[in-house]
C-alpha cells in the first residue's frame, strides 16, 4: 500500500524514474488484461440468457485486487511521479480564459471512444462502454456482486479499471480544448493518475504520437441488441 506513512514512494511505480513507463502514468499489471476478458465472458453469458454462467464468470474477476490497485496506486500515480521528480502543479489558466465547454458532449465522447478502438490511448487496456456497464448492472440486479456506486469501495473493481473517459491531453485547467484534437480515450487509472499535470511533467509521451489500436474490440457494444441498449 502506498500510504505516505508507510512509504516514501509508490511501491508499484518504484523510485527509479529511469525505469518508469513513458506511455502511461502507471501501466496496468499484466494479469489485469485478463480480468477484462473474464468480465466480457460474464456479459456475453448474461446477454445470451445464461445467468448462472454470468455469475460464475463474474465471481472469477479479481474485484478486490483491482480495487486495491486503483485506490493505492492507479489513481495516485501522477502525484507519485511528480513528488519523486520534485515537480509542482503548473499554474492554472483563469477560469474565464478556459475553453468552453469543459466537458465533452456524449456524441463527442462516443466519437473519441470509437476512433480510439475502445482502448486507453495511454496504457492500452481495453475499455468497456458505459452503457454496457450500466445495462449489465441493471439487468443483473445484484448490487451485492456488481455495483457502480461513486465511492471506490462501492464500485466493482473492473469498472475502476475499464470505465472509459475522454481525457484532455492538455488539461482543461491549463487551457486545453475540449475537442477531438485534444481528447483521447482513457481508462480510469490513467485519467485520474494523470490528474492536472502535463504529459511533460509526468514524463510520458503524447498519446497522439501513437496510432490507436483498432481491431474487433468495441467496448462490448456488440451485445447492444441482446442487452437492449439504445442507440444514444
Amino acid at each position: 500500500m502506498c500510504k505516505s506513512s508507510l512509504h516514501e514512494y509508490c511501491t508499484a511505480l518504484g523510485r527509479d524514474s529511469t525505469q518508469w513507463c513513458d506511455r502511461s502514468p502507471l501501466p496496468p499489471l499484466e494479469w489485469m488484461h485478463g480480468e477484462v476478458e473474464k468480465f466480457a465472458s460474464s456479459v456475453e453469458s448474461l446477454a445470451n440468457g445464461d445467468r448462472e454462467a454470468c455469475l460464475i464468470a463474474l465471481a472469477d474477476v479479481r474485484h478486490v485486487e483491482l480495487q486495491d490497485w486503483f485506490i493505492d496506486h492507479g489513481q495516485n500515480s501522477g502525484s507519485h511521479r511528480t513528488q519523486t521528480l520534485g515537480v509542482q502543479p503548473p499554474p492554472e489558466t483563469p477560469k474565464e480564459a478556459r475553453a468552453e465547454p469543459r466537458m465533452p458532449s456524449g456524441a463527442l465522447e462516443r466519437y473519441v471512444f470509437e476512433r480510439d478502438g475502445y482502448r486507453c490511448r495511454y496504457c492500452g487496456i481495453k475499455l468497456i462502454s458505459r452503457r454496457v456497464f450500466k445495462k449489465f448492472r441493471d439487468a443483473l440486479g445484484r448490487p451485492d456482486v456488481f455495483a457502480l456506486n461513486k465511492a471506490n469501495r462501492e464500485r466493482h473493481g473492473i469498472a475502476l479499471l475499464a470505465w472509459p473517459s475522454a481525457d484532455h491531453v492538455v488539461p482543461h485547467e491549463l487551457g486545453g480544448a475540449t475537442d477531438e484534437s485534444n481528447l483521447v480515450a482513457s481508462c480510469f487509472p490513467c485519467n485520474f493518475g494523470k490528474w492536472k499535470f502535463t504529459i511533460e511533467q509526468l514524463g510520458i509521451r503524447n498519446p497522439f504520437d501513437f496510432a490507436p489500436q483498432i481491431g474487433e474490440w468495441d467496448g462490448l457494444l456488440s451485445y447492444r441488441t441482446q442487452l437492449k441498449l439504445g442507440t444514444g
